[in-house]
């Protein structure tokens, strides 16, 4: 059941108990029950009344287990007309629409039962049909045609079948409201939607970016304001790294299979646009690191390929438990940046201009 479907249940929910309490009711005093002496043959009178209490128990037992009629409900409009033409035709002579027509009157809110959540149009269709089958049994009986049995007929069909037509007017107005009602539902769930989702790109762009005010920004500033020089060594260096941290940050946002080795690729093309030559292996498959972690295993190497003077191999290895980050660079003296997190190993080796780090991290020390 759709979205749709479901909303217009709840809402004809009400209204269909009721049309079964009627529609019960109606059979249990049908005057049948009062004058079985007088229908012959009487048999054919109970098939029908047997017929009219079928449906309703199914109607009964489809409510109780919250299901809808479906294609089943077409079998039981044929079932219900066969049941109302055999009443009709087998009914004493003149007495259609009167007092022993006890099924022209149920036969209306049987109508009604089977085709309350269809439009309008289907239940004027049943009960027009209806109406002519019965009129047309009065026309052809021995006292059809006369005014006084048009007149009976006229007076019995305000009842009959005005107040099941005005309860599928009823209906209809319902299902409108619920179609609204799901509507208005659908835009105010995608407007919170869209309220949550721009909530969470701005908190994670947040995120992204307090990372960069304690070095990027102080950098920038110094800069601005010309307190530090431009052409100074360190300042180029400071410069080098902070460029490669926010290419890194930009290709944390990029939908890839390898986010690790895709954000030392994106360093290494910074190290690379200075001129300085650039190898990157890889060897071995790893599970994906958290980007905490994936943070925490590239500060450091990045620092090196960032200001490496001439070359710089990039090495990533890998197993099921484990993933390590491996660069030997010419970037001379430089400080590593330490990460906060414990659950990454940093080891470096210098000798001379050559610098080797290495970073570790295993599955086994993630944070819980």
């Amino acid at each position: 059941m759709s979205g749709l479907d479901h909303t217009v249940a709840r809402f004809l929910g009400g209204l269909r108990i009721a049309v079964l309490v009627i529609a019960a009711t109606v059979l249990a005093t049908a005057s049948l029950l009062r004058t079985t002496d007088i229908h012959r043959p009487l048999w054919t009178q109970l098939a029908a009344y047997c017929a009219f209490a079928a449906i309703i128990i199914a109607e009964f037992v489809l409510l109780v287990r919250g299901r809808s009629w479906g294609r089943a409900r077409w079998p039981a409009l044929v079932l219900a007309f066969s049941a109302s033409i055999t009443s009709t035709v087998t009914l004493l002579s003149g007495e259609a629409t009167g007092a022993l027509d006890w099924a022209y009157g149920t036969m209306g809110w049987i109508g009604v039962l089977l085709l309350l959540d269809r439009p309008i149009g289907f239940l004027a269709c049943f009960l027009a049909t209806h109406e002519v089958v019965t009129l047309t049994t009065l026309v052809l009986g021995a006292d059809g045609g006369t005014e006084l049995v048009i007149l009976n007929a006229a007076v019995a069909a305000i009842g009959a079948l005005g107040f099941p037509f005005g309860t599928g007017l009823g209906a209809t107005a319902l299902r409108a409201l619920a179609v609204t009602a799901h509507r208005l539902a659908e835009e105010a769930e995608d407007a919170r939607t869209r309220d949550a989702v721009g909530a969470a790109v701005h908190r994670r762009r947040q995120e992204r970016f307090a990372g960069l005010t304690a070095t990027t920004v102080p950098l920038l500033t110094g800069l601005a304001y010309r307190t530090l020089d431009p052409h100074d060594a360190d300042v180029r260096r400071a410069c080098a790294i902070e460029a490669a941290r926010m290419r890194r940050l930009f290709a944390e946002t990029d939908e890839v299979a390898d986010p690790l080795t895709h954000e030392l690729a994106t360093c290494a093309d910074v190290a690379e646009r200075r001129g300085v030559l650039v190898e990157l292996e890889t060897s071995g498959r790893w599970p994906t690191p958290p980007l905490p972690v994936r943070r925490a295993l590239t500060d450091a190497p990045l620092a090196a390929l960032a200001t490496a003077t001439t070359w710089a191999r990039v090495t990533v290895v890998g197993t099921a438990e484990s993933v390590s980050v491996d660069v030997v660079a010419d970037c001379g003296p430089v400080d590593l940046p330490v990460s906060d997190t414990a659950v990454v190993e940093l080891e470096t080796i210098s000798e001379g201009d050559l610098r080797w780090v290495r970073t570790r991290w295993g599955t086994d020390r993630s944070p819980q």
